[in-house]
């Protein structure tokens, strides 16, 4: 259906080739382009405010991107950022836990990648509004005619019309299919920039893990070299006993071959610490070297008495884990594009505009003005089923996500589960073995005196000796597992660790004991 009111001269006029007959077209086309490109201008998304600010930062999410446990759109998460530069530290010497982290955001391509990928939905946002406004397209035409009349000889003349046309066209209404495509690209937008704070969460708990795994080697090492000190003492104990004649041969021959062990154990220990500095650097997104150095973790706060629930950490994680949030929007996504299959089966109503002004340079022709309006409505009745078919492709769509969803949400709860009886166990595990420690060195010294006196033998000490050196690998161990069980715990409810919140001033700051479960929460988890 299409209504049009038109206004068309096409009289030959003798002599009429003047360019004023246009002026008021021309005067309209200059007010009404300059309005129109500003209105648009104004209206467009600005892709770069619908993502984080640079690949360094958490996306801050707004109020309708997250969802509560009722259903309802709720309050955002708590998100940390990292607004100084730290890279230019690398080489300077030993670096710490809260700058690597810096380093991370700022040099490893994973989370530039997520950035990016968020920024090309953002714009693809932007591109599904675009039918909310108008087309406008101008064009310019030159046509040169050879007329002639058949009876009338000597009749041939040419005539040049030449002049530009604009032509508007706005959907008004199409039963909600246009809102239904804006809301599922909105949605798309907010789940890509979930997939990326996910990302970024991801890279901080890399970096925590790949940090605790390096001073580990580091204090692995340091126990090895305890063993070779301990070892070399026994030996030259060993050899003066022999020399004495209170020893014998092969007492002395077997401390040597433990000196060798340790020496071999020690060389091992090197090795696994530049493994560890690599697998930091790779992480940290730059060259391996040994500039690399890190500054050891201050001793953590004493969790004696704190014992957390874990249902109100899974609650908190089903409502603020990224991989989550970005599934619950997933969903909205799929039922707005099935919005949008179903408002396709009913017609759309536009309007349009077309006006145009040629002007004709032959003598004897008059310019040519058009102008145009028309108000249509198409309704595609019979398409082959082709309609029917999107739809139900798009439903079982619908719900594919909501099992992704489902299996989302069971994943994320089995992992706090995991990791939470992880952190309480790698807890009394670390209070274990520093008394293990304790209890091993005070037998060793004991052993160590009584071999001196003749009282316990060499298989005594050389015991003595290897227990206390496997205790305090346990101990150097469990630290490393309890320090990434605090950060596996936190990633898990989606809570961004507490060292990736913290500024380079306060780096060297003491580490204070929560006193309430409210205070552990807020150290180590950013509140519940």
């Amino acid at each position: 259906m299409k209504t049009s009111l038109q206004n068309q001269s096409l009289t030959p006029h003798p002599g009429n080739n003047n360019l004023r007959r246009g002026a008021s077209s021309y005067r309209a086309l200059r007010h009404f382009l300059p309005l129109t490109l500003c209105l648009l201008l104004a209206s467009c998304v600005n892709i770069d405010k619908e993502v984080a600010s640079r690949p360094t930062e958490l996306w801050k999410p707004p109020a309708k991107a997250l969802k509560k446990p009722d259903g309802q759109l709720g309050e955002g998460t708590r998100t940390g950022t990292t607004t100084h530069t730290a890279s230019a530290l690398v080489g300077m010497g030993a670096l710490s836990l809260p700058i690597l982290v810096d380093i991370a955001l700022e040099n490893n391509p994973t989370t530039r990648t997520s950035w990016f990928a968020a920024k090309s939905v953002a714009a693809q946002y932007g591109d599904s509004l675009s039918d909310y406004y108008p087309s406008v397209t101008l064009n310019g035409t030159l046509t040169r005619e050879r007329l002639k009349n058949q009876f009338l000889a000597n009749s041939e003349f040419y005539r040049t019309f030449y002049g530009p046309s604009l032509d508007v066209t706005w959907l008004l209404f199409n039963f909600g299919e246009r809102e239904a495509l804006a809301d599922a690209a909105r949605e798309a937008l907010y789940a890509a920039n979930f997939d990326y704070n996910q990302t970024y969460q991801d890279v901080v708990l890399d970096v925590i893990t790949a940090y605790f795994n390096l001073n580990a080697a580091n204090a692995t090492l340091e126990a090895t070299e305890a063993l070779l000190a301990n070892s070399e003492a026994t030996y030259e104990a060993a050899r003066k006993k022999l020399k004495s004649g209170l020893g014998t041969k092969q007492d002395a021959l077997r401390s040597l071959a433990n000196v060798k062990s340790a020496e071999a154990q020690q060389q091992q220990d090197i090795a696994n610490i530049e493994e560890a500095r690599a697998n930091l650097a790779n992480v940290l997104g730059i060259q391996v070297g040994a500039y690399l150095e890190i500054v050891p973790p201050a001793e953590p706060p004493s969790f004696e008495g704190i014992d957390s629930d874990v249902s109100k950490m899974l609650a908190v994680a089903l409502e603020n884990r990224p991989a989550v949030l970005s599934a619950y929007a997933s969903v909205r996504e799929a039922d707005a594009n099935l919005d949008a299959a179903r408002s396709a089966l009913w017609p759309e109503l536009s309007a349009g505009v077309t006006a145009s002004n040629y002007i004709s340079d032959s003598p004897g022709f008059s310019d040519i003005q058009d102008y145009e309006a028309f108000i249509a409505l198409e309704w595609d009745l019979f398409d082959g089923f082709s309609n029917v078919y999107n739809i139900q492709s798009i439903r079982a769509q619908a719900r594919q996500a909501r099992q992704e969803l489902k299996s989302q949400e069971l994943e994320v709860v089995s992992q706090v589960w995991t990791y939470y009886f992880s952190f309480r166990s790698a807890i009394r595990e670390v209070e274990a073995t520093r008394a293990a420690v304790k209890a091993q060195r005070e037998a060793y010294d004991a052993i160590n005196i009584g071999y001196q006196t003749g009282i316990n033998s060499l298989l005594d000490l050389l015991t003595a000796q290897q227990d206390l050196d496997t205790s305090q690998q346990d101990l150097v161990q469990s630290e490393a597992e309890r320090s990434i069980a605090i950060a596996n715990l936190a990633h898990a409810i989606g809570a961004l660790p507490r060292v990736a919140q913290e500024s380079a001033a306060s780096v060297n700051a003491k580490a204070v004991a929560p006193e309430t479960e409210e205070d552990f929460w807020q150290e180590y988890f950013g509140g519940p």
